[in-house]
């Protein structure tokens, strides 16, 4: 099934040069293709899948050497079509490639090492602005996120240290044991509005909408806004108000989502600041990644957030 057309891409194709994107229509719910459309062939040595429907989880095969433990490494999101790695092995540039063609089909423009003095530095520059794409955005840091893990590279915290209008969060890596992970995400939008994004089962996806329905004003839309992203509209302001007692009610009911997750075998990795437009900076809430609890061979469950293993 084609997923909808994006207004960053009028033709089908993305310009070979920056230019500013066009408005993003939140009423005709325009959105970039998905991973399930035809993308250009990634480069590397990793093979990587990237899910085509929210109840097919991702899977990567990586066979590169696990790092060094106690190395630290850092991925910016920097603006509207960037991605630069800083300290992280030569190694994983093919198989982070392939993970960015693979979730973003007009694939990328330019792949290159950093300039002096970012030594170890490498960048990847877009095709279009897919930062300002909201599901699609999401996606990319899902397929960089798995292939991290994968090769030993956990999220240590994340932040976004630059003010610019343009600038986006950092996400901090530090090296332990390799893990697979498969990443969904919890959005929000404008005011009022929470999206779940990749939900890798129905349970978890039909939790989500169940626990959001309790909200005490009641939700004005419960609805698949694009093909895996789930949108719930709430009624009222509850990211954009001074009534106390409505931001401790609209807490609760994230906390409901959070112990409702870890119940379904789910935890929260980061949050990462991923305005999709300069408007929003500042004023939308982060994005929060969550994936699976890591399995030990002999079949416990830990934790790996926060920390290299």
């Amino acid at each position: 099934m084609g997923w909808p057309s994006s207004a960053r891409s009028m033709t089908g194709s993305s310009p070979a040069s920056p230019r500013s994107p066009l408005p993003y229509d939140e009423k005709q719910g325009t959105e970039g293709r998905g991973p399930a459309c035809n993308s250009k062939p990634g480069t590397g040595a990793a093979s990587v899948f990237i899910r085509a429907s929210t109840d097919t989880l991702h899977r990567t095969a990586l066979l590169l050497p696990p790092p060094v433990p106690g190395s630290f490494a850092a991925l910016l999101l920097d603006n509207g079509q960037q991605i630069t790695s800083l300290r992280l092995p030569k190694r994983l540039v093919g198989p982070l490639s392939a993970a960015i063609t693979a979730a973003w089909p007009d694939g990328l423009l330019r792949s290159t090492a950093s300039p002096a003095p970012l030594q170890g530095g490498w960048e990847w520059e877009l095709n279009g602005w897919p930062f300002v794409q909201h599901v699609e955005s999401r996606r990319i840091v899902f397929a960089m996120l798995q292939v991290l893990y994968a090769a030993g590279w956990a999220v240590h915290c994340s932040n976004n240290i630059n003010k610019h209008h343009m600038a986006k969060g950092t996400i901090y890596l530090k090296a332990g044991e390799q893990c697979a992970k498969t990443f969904f995400g919890i959005s929000f939008f404008k005011e009022d509005r929470i999206r779940l994004i990749d939900a890798p089962s129905a349970d978890l996806r039909n939790t989500f909408i169940a626990i959001a329905k309790t909200w005490h004003k009641g939700v004005q839309e419960a609805k698949e806004k694009w093909p895996g992203c789930v949108q719930v509209k709430f009624r009222g302001t509850p990211f954009y108000t001074n009534d106390h007692m409505e931001q401790d009610m609209i807490r609760m009911l994230l906390l409901e989502l959070m112990t409702a997750f870890d119940a379904l075998g789910f935890e929260l990795v980061t949050c990462i600041e991923m305005a999709d437009f300069v408007r929003h900076e500042g004023t939308q809430p982060e994005t929060w990644f969550f994936a699976n609890k890591t399995r030990q061979p002999e079949g416990s469950v830990r934790s790996s957030v926060c920390h290299g293993a």
